[in-house]
C-alpha cells in the first residue's frame, strides 16, 4: 500500500499538493478494507511525504 501511494505520487498519478482519493475509493481500488488504507497512510505522513489538512467551509 505504501509503495502504491508513493509510486503514484512519483509518476504524477497523484499530483503534488492535491488531495488523494478518499480512503473508501483507495480501499475499493485495492480490494482492501478502509482501516488498512488508513493505517497505510500513516507512514507517508510520519515520513513527511503527506500531510493531513482539514478543510472547513
Amino acid at each position: 500500500m505504501y509503495d502504491y501511494i508513493i509510486g503514484h505520487i512519483l509518476v504524477g498519478a497523484f499530483p503534488v499538493e492535491t488531495r488523494l482519493p478518499a480512503e473508501m475509493q483507495l480501499a475499493e481500488r485495492l480490494s482492501v478494507s478502509r482501516p488498512v488504507v488508513r493505517q497505510a497512510l500513516r507512514r507517508p505522513r510520519t515520513d513527511g511525504i503527506l500531510f493531513k489538512q482539514i478543510y472547513r467551509s
